[in-house]
């Protein structure tokens, strides 16, 4: 079981806070990626029902948010730099 397990899904503030985090890099791409991955893909998206699709899109890509072309290495998201 998950560190998350028994908690709900966070609040658009705290999502906000990590999406503000990841602009200004106080927080890495990986980091963020694995703190909003259990939320995201995990059992406690299983269970919960979303009410703030804002924050559920931006939860959703924050999950994905460190992943790299296989080929170049290269994030195939861009940073808004």
């Amino acid at each position: 079981m998950s560190e998350h397990a028994d908690q709900r899904l966070p609040s658009r503030a705290a999502v906000e806070k990590i999406l503000e985090d990841l602009l200004i890099d106080q927080i890495s791409r990986e980091n963020a990626a694995a703190w909003a991955r259990p939320y995201a893909l995990g059992e406690i998206a299983d269970r919960e029902e979303v009410r703030d699709l804002a924050a559920w899109d931006a939860l959703s890509s924050l999950a994905l948010c460190d992943l790299k072309q296989p080929d170049t290495g290269v994030y195939m998201y861009k940073s808004r730099q």
